[in-house]
């Protein structure tokens, strides 16, 4: 920085890279080991956003089938994030949507 307030940029060229070995395949990751069988969506999570249901409560849910839509932008949806039953919808003042519970078949 020199004086007055004029802030001089450093520039940085990079000349010679490093050479990188990368393997033919990912390593598998152990994170989705067991299967989920609880899930839930908050409406906390997704602030700016006005939900509607897609969906009932005891309703039979597929994995990816719409749970939750914006009232106001249609084209945001909410899918479930695995198979089995939607056992709660919970709401909060104003009838706002707080989360959806959902109980799985113990598959991905």
């Amino acid at each position: 920085m020199s004086g007055g307030g004029i802030v001089t940029a450093l520039h940085h060229r990079i000349r010679n890279g490093m050479d990188l070995q990368i393997g033919d395949t990912p390593l598998e990751l152990a994170a989705f080991d067991k299967p989920h069988r609880k899930s839930a969506i908050l409406g906390r999570d997704f602030p700016c956003t006005r939900l509607e249901t897609v969906a009932s409560e005891g309703q039979n849910v597929r994995a990816g089938q719409p749970l939750l839509r914006d009232r106001d932008r249609h084209d945001i949806v909410f899918v479930s994030p695995l198979g089995g039953i939607l056992t709660s919808l919970q709401r909060g003042p104003r009838r706002a949507i707080v989360a959806v519970g959902e109980m799985g078949k113990g598959r991905r």
